[in-house]
Protein backbone atom coordinates (compact mmCIF):
# COMPACT_ATOMS: atom_id res chain seq x y z
CA UNK A 1 0.00 0.00 0.00
CA UNK A 2 1.68 3.55 -0.79
CA UNK A 3 1.96 5.52 2.25
CA UNK A 4 -0.13 8.63 2.80
CA UNK A 5 1.81 12.07 1.77
CA UNK A 6 2.84 14.12 4.74
CA UNK A 7 3.14 17.11 1.96
CA UNK A 8 0.96 19.71 1.31
CA UNK A 9 1.88 19.98 -2.49
CA UNK A 10 -1.06 18.88 -5.05
CA UNK A 11 1.22 17.01 -7.02
CA UNK A 12 2.55 14.78 -4.81
CA UNK A 13 -0.88 14.08 -3.29
CA UNK A 14 -1.77 13.36 -7.40
CA UNK A 15 0.69 10.74 -7.44
CA UNK A 16 -0.18 9.06 -4.66
CA UNK A 17 -3.73 8.67 -5.87
CA UNK A 18 -2.01 7.18 -8.65
CA UNK A 19 -0.22 4.57 -7.17
CA UNK A 20 -3.31 4.10 -5.27
CA UNK A 21 -5.03 3.25 -8.41
CA UNK A 22 -2.34 1.07 -9.60
CA UNK A 23 -2.57 -1.07 -6.57
CA UNK A 24 -6.67 -1.64 -7.13
CA UNK A 25 -5.60 -3.18 -10.57
CA UNK A 26 -2.55 -5.15 -9.28
CA UNK A 27 -5.44 -6.37 -6.57
CA UNK A 28 -8.02 -7.13 -8.90
CA UNK A 29 -5.95 -8.67 -11.13
CA UNK A 30 -4.75 -11.48 -8.26
CA UNK A 31 -8.51 -12.09 -7.34
CA UNK A 32 -9.27 -13.06 -11.42
CA UNK A 33 -6.26 -15.08 -11.34
CA UNK A 34 -6.92 -16.83 -7.79
CA UNK A 35 -10.77 -16.80 -8.91
CA UNK A 36 -10.43 -18.57 -12.26
CA UNK A 37 -8.92 -20.95 -11.42
CA UNK A 38 -10.88 -22.02 -8.28
CA UNK A 39 -13.28 -25.11 -8.86
CA UNK A 40 -14.71 -25.81 -5.46
CA UNK A 41 -17.73 -23.92 -4.16
CA UNK A 42 -15.33 -23.30 -0.66
CA UNK A 43 -12.42 -22.06 -2.48
CA UNK A 44 -14.59 -19.69 -4.85
CA UNK A 45 -16.09 -18.28 -1.70
CA UNK A 46 -13.01 -17.92 0.37
CA UNK A 47 -11.54 -15.73 -2.86
CA UNK A 48 -14.31 -13.76 -3.11
CA UNK A 49 -14.53 -12.83 0.39
CA UNK A 50 -10.43 -12.39 0.83
CA UNK A 51 -10.75 -10.05 -2.14
CA UNK A 52 -14.17 -8.21 -0.39
CA UNK A 53 -12.37 -7.63 2.52
CA UNK A 54 -9.56 -6.16 1.31
CA UNK A 55 -11.50 -4.12 -1.24
CA UNK A 56 -13.54 -2.52 1.60
CA UNK A 57 -10.22 -1.72 4.13
CA UNK A 58 -9.02 -0.44 0.90
CA UNK A 59 -12.11 1.55 0.00
CA UNK A 60 -11.58 3.40 3.79
CA UNK A 61 -8.15 4.32 3.65
CA UNK A 62 -9.30 6.19 0.59
CA UNK A 63 -11.99 7.77 1.49
CA UNK A 64 -10.15 9.25 4.76
CA UNK A 65 -7.51 10.34 2.28
CA UNK A 66 -9.67 12.15 -0.08
CA UNK A 67 -11.25 14.01 3.14
CA UNK A 68 -7.37 15.14 4.00
CA UNK A 69 -7.10 15.83 0.14
CA UNK A 70 -10.31 18.17 -0.10
CA UNK A 71 -9.22 20.50 3.82
CA UNK A 72 -5.95 21.03 2.04
CA UNK A 73 -6.91 21.38 -1.40
CA UNK A 74 -10.71 22.91 -1.56
CA UNK A 75 -11.45 20.69 -4.34
CA UNK A 76 -12.07 16.84 -4.94
CA UNK A 77 -10.43 14.26 -6.11
CA UNK A 78 -11.88 11.03 -7.61
CA UNK A 79 -9.93 8.07 -9.06
CA UNK A 80 -11.36 6.99 -12.55
CA UNK A 81 -12.81 3.82 -10.59
CA UNK A 82 -15.25 6.38 -8.87
CA UNK A 83 -15.96 8.15 -12.01
CA UNK A 84 -16.90 5.21 -13.92
CA UNK A 85 -19.23 4.28 -10.85
CA UNK A 86 -20.90 7.46 -10.69
CA UNK A 87 -21.86 7.08 -14.52
CA UNK A 88 -22.91 4.02 -13.86
CA UNK A 89 -25.39 5.33 -10.90
CA UNK A 90 -26.52 8.09 -12.99
CA UNK A 91 -27.77 5.86 -15.51
CA UNK A 92 -29.48 3.15 -13.43
CA UNK A 93 -32.67 4.81 -12.98
CA UNK A 94 -33.14 4.94 -16.48
CA UNK A 95 -32.92 1.25 -17.02
CA UNK A 96 -35.09 -0.95 -19.46
CA UNK A 97 -33.82 -3.94 -20.06
CA UNK A 98 -30.63 -6.27 -18.67
CA UNK A 99 -29.87 -9.08 -20.72
CA UNK A 100 -27.51 -12.37 -19.23
CA UNK A 101 -26.29 -14.92 -21.39
CA UNK A 102 -24.51 -18.03 -19.94
CA UNK A 103 -22.33 -20.10 -22.37
CA UNK A 104 -21.53 -23.35 -20.52
CA UNK A 105 -19.29 -26.45 -22.07
CA UNK A 106 -22.51 -28.45 -21.44
CA UNK A 107 -25.62 -25.79 -20.71
CA UNK A 108 -26.54 -23.03 -22.08
CA UNK A 109 -29.36 -20.22 -20.44
CA UNK A 110 -30.35 -16.54 -20.82
CA UNK A 111 -32.37 -14.17 -18.17
CA UNK A 112 -33.81 -10.87 -19.08
CA UNK A 113 -35.24 -8.16 -17.27
CA UNK A 114 -37.40 -5.95 -19.00
CA UNK A 115 -39.67 -2.99 -18.28
CA UNK A 116 -43.23 -3.16 -18.33
CA UNK A 117 -44.94 -0.56 -16.82
CA UNK A 118 -43.46 0.28 -13.77
CA UNK A 119 -41.97 -3.16 -13.28
CA UNK A 120 -39.50 -5.28 -14.69
CA UNK A 121 -40.32 -8.56 -15.77
CA UNK A 122 -37.95 -11.81 -15.41
CA UNK A 123 -37.73 -13.45 -18.31
CA UNK A 124 -35.81 -16.84 -18.29
CA UNK A 125 -34.84 -18.97 -21.12
CA UNK A 126 -32.84 -22.23 -22.39
CA UNK A 127 -31.90 -24.28 -24.79
CA UNK A 128 -34.29 -26.97 -24.49
CA UNK A 129 -37.23 -25.16 -22.90
CA UNK A 130 -39.07 -22.17 -24.50
CA UNK A 131 -39.11 -18.51 -22.80
CA UNK A 132 -41.16 -18.25 -19.95
CA UNK A 133 -41.94 -14.92 -17.42
CA UNK A 134 -40.80 -16.22 -13.81
CA UNK A 135 -41.26 -13.06 -11.94
CA UNK A 136 -42.00 -9.67 -11.73
CA UNK A 137 -39.87 -7.15 -9.69
CA UNK A 138 -40.83 -3.26 -9.20
CA UNK A 139 -38.34 -0.63 -10.51
CA UNK A 140 -38.26 0.99 -7.47
CA UNK A 141 -37.34 -2.31 -5.91
CA UNK A 142 -34.85 -3.27 -8.39
CA UNK A 143 -32.95 -0.19 -9.20
CA UNK A 144 -32.35 0.26 -5.39
CA UNK A 145 -30.55 -2.90 -5.10
CA UNK A 146 -28.22 -2.43 -8.13
CA UNK A 147 -27.29 0.55 -6.90
CA UNK A 148 -26.21 -0.90 -3.45
CA UNK A 149 -24.36 -3.29 -5.70
CA UNK A 150 -22.11 -0.56 -6.96
CA UNK A 151 -21.73 -2.38 -10.29
CA UNK A 152 -19.93 0.37 -11.88
CA UNK A 153 -16.27 -0.77 -10.10
CA UNK A 154 -16.57 -3.84 -11.76
CA UNK A 155 -14.22 -4.18 -15.10
CA UNK A 156 -15.46 -4.99 -18.05
CA UNK A 157 -14.10 -7.88 -18.68
CA UNK A 158 -13.32 -10.60 -15.84
CA UNK A 159 -11.21 -13.55 -16.72
CA UNK A 160 -7.05 -13.96 -16.18
CA UNK A 161 -4.50 -14.30 -18.95
CA UNK A 162 -2.73 -16.05 -16.87
CA UNK A 163 -4.96 -18.96 -16.18
CA UNK A 164 -5.73 -21.69 -18.83
CA UNK A 165 -9.12 -23.61 -18.22
CA UNK A 166 -10.14 -26.12 -21.06
CA UNK A 167 -13.43 -26.94 -19.46
CA UNK A 168 -15.51 -23.73 -18.14
CA UNK A 169 -17.94 -21.25 -18.92
CA UNK A 170 -18.46 -17.95 -20.36
CA UNK A 171 -21.07 -15.11 -19.70
CA UNK A 172 -21.69 -11.75 -20.93
CA UNK A 173 -24.08 -8.96 -18.94
CA UNK A 174 -25.71 -5.78 -20.18
CA UNK A 175 -27.62 -3.07 -18.90
CA UNK A 176 -29.30 -0.82 -21.40
CA UNK A 177 -30.84 2.61 -20.61
CA UNK A 178 -32.28 5.17 -22.12
CA UNK A 179 -32.68 9.22 -20.93
CA UNK A 180 -34.93 11.16 -23.19
CA UNK A 181 -33.60 10.55 -26.24
CA UNK A 182 -30.17 9.16 -25.43
CA UNK A 183 -28.95 6.25 -25.48
CA UNK A 184 -26.59 3.97 -22.99
CA UNK A 185 -24.93 0.34 -22.70
CA UNK A 186 -23.01 -1.10 -19.87
CA UNK A 187 -21.45 -4.60 -21.08
CA UNK A 188 -19.53 -6.43 -18.76
CA UNK A 189 -18.48 -10.06 -19.51
CA UNK A 190 -16.32 -13.23 -17.75
CA UNK A 191 -14.36 -16.55 -18.71
CA UNK A 192 -14.84 -18.74 -15.89
CA UNK A 193 -14.28 -15.73 -13.61
CA UNK A 194 -16.73 -13.17 -12.06
CA UNK A 195 -17.22 -10.13 -9.66
CA UNK A 196 -16.77 -11.21 -6.04
CA UNK A 197 -20.29 -9.74 -5.74
CA UNK A 198 -22.13 -11.40 -8.61
CA UNK A 199 -23.81 -14.15 -6.37
CA UNK A 200 -25.72 -10.49 -4.80
CA UNK A 201 -26.95 -9.29 -8.57
CA UNK A 202 -27.60 -13.22 -8.99
CA UNK A 203 -30.34 -13.28 -6.09
CA UNK A 204 -31.39 -10.01 -7.30
CA UNK A 205 -32.23 -10.73 -10.81
CA UNK A 206 -33.31 -14.92 -10.50
CA UNK A 207 -30.56 -15.76 -12.39
CA UNK A 208 -29.53 -19.54 -11.08
CA UNK A 209 -27.45 -22.31 -12.40
CA UNK A 210 -25.06 -20.62 -13.30
CA UNK A 211 -21.39 -21.69 -12.47
CA UNK A 212 -19.78 -19.35 -10.17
Amino acid sequence: MPREPKSKDKKIWQDYFKKFQQRFIHNERAFMLYRTTSFEQKSIKKVNNEYKYLLENELIILSKAEEKYFRLFKEPYKTSQQIKNEKFQYWIPYLTRVDFVNMGAYMGNDVSLILMDNRYLVIEGRLDKDYKVIKAISKQKLIKSLINLEIGYWSEVYHSSEAIVEDGSSWILKFKCIKNKKYKEFVFYGDNCYPYNFDDFAQIAYIKDFVY
